[in-house]
């Protein structure tokens, strides 16, 4: 379950964009216990959707060393040391939004477990993507 190590992640970005899958990119350090359960609890949930989903094909959940992306994490205000899930569907970076009164970001910060995970994934896959912005509004339990 090692990290990717993008040599350069704003192409990789470019990829997200023209795939037409569900891609979660979930960012963490390989020093920080956090960020470690973390990607357990990602690579958890992608194995048992594996097994269960016939559309497992169409969802990606990619590991990202957040040391190896300083620069990247730092233009997109993520804090090197702590978890973060960036979330495209459709070619397009989706809004996250806590509950439906909360500030919509491009990313949902914070260690998520196994279950956190499937439900944003469920979340996401419903979503209605026909909106010019779409936001995913989620209630993390």
């Amino acid at each position: 379950m090692d990290p990717l190590k993008f040599s350069d992640i704003y192409k990789f970005q470019a990829t997200l964009e023209r795939d037409q899958g569900l891609s979660l990119l979930v960012f963490g350090t390989t020093w920080n216990p956090v960020s470690i359960i973390t990607w357990q609890n990602a690579w958890k949930v992608r194995a048992d959707i594996n097994k269960s989903d016939k559309l497992s094909h169409n969802l990606r959940i990619l590991l990202v060393d957040e040391e190896m992306c300083r620069d990247f994490c730092e233009s997109e205000g993520i804090l090197v040391g702590l978890p973060a899930v960036l979330i495209w569907k459709g070619g397009k970076r989706l809004k996250i939004a806590q509950d439906k009164d909360s500030t919509e970001k491009y990313m949902l910060n914070g260690p998520l477990n196994f279950e956190q995970f499937h439900q944003l994934i469920e979340c996401a896959k419903v979503l209605d993507m026909s909106n010019s912005g779409p936001v995913l509004t989620l209630k993390l339990t």
